[in-house]
């Protein structure tokens, strides 16, 4: 088991075949999805080469978690393995899962990245939500019950956001 955090940490873990081999060992290691990265992009595979020079010499996969905006929380997933070679002994060979645990570091409403969630979100939000109104159906929004916003009280319009813009 591995654990990485999305943009922070990273982990490794190594691989090695047991016998020399007749012929070269080619041991692909692939994320089960998306969420990890092991050095060629999200869900990209990497290749290890094992010949008859370097058979016992491990070799490392980086573990990387994709750095993404979705707020996941914990995140179990697995990296699998696969073996093909002309010596028949490692050909098709059963190799094990590694399962891996990613943190996310996205937190819900936290839009600025700080680890917080504060009136800088709700700026970034309005903006959002403003940006993306279609002409007439945000301003005027029944917003009846909603303390705090100025102008006409109970409806949004774009003096409310002013204000909260200063």
């Amino acid at each position: 088991l591995t654990q990485v955090q999305e943009g922070e940490t990273s982990d490794s873990y190594t691989v090695i075949i047991g016998d020399e081999p007749t012929a070269d060992v080619l041991v692909t290691a692939t994320p089960a999805d998306n969420q990890l990265d092991l050095g060629n992009g999200p869900a990209g595979p990497v290749t290890l080469t094992f010949t008859i020079t370097n058979w016992n010499v491990p070799q490392t996969v980086t573990v990387n978690a994709v750095d993404d905006a979705v707020v996941e929380s914990v995140l179990n997933t697995t990296i699998n393995h696969t073996a093909v070679s002309d010596d028949l002994a490692y050909d098709g060979t059963a190799i094990g899962e590694v399962g891996v645990t990613v943190t996310d570091n996205d937190r819900l409403g936290d839009l600025t990245g700080d680890g917080l969630i504060n009136l800088s979100d709700l700026v970034i939000w309005t903006g959002w939500w403003l940006s993306n109104c279609i002409e007439d159906l945000c301003e005027g929004a029944d917003l009846t019950g909603v303390s705090g916003l100025t102008g006409n009280p109970g409806f949004v319009d774009l003096f409310d956001f002013e204000i909260l813009t200063f």
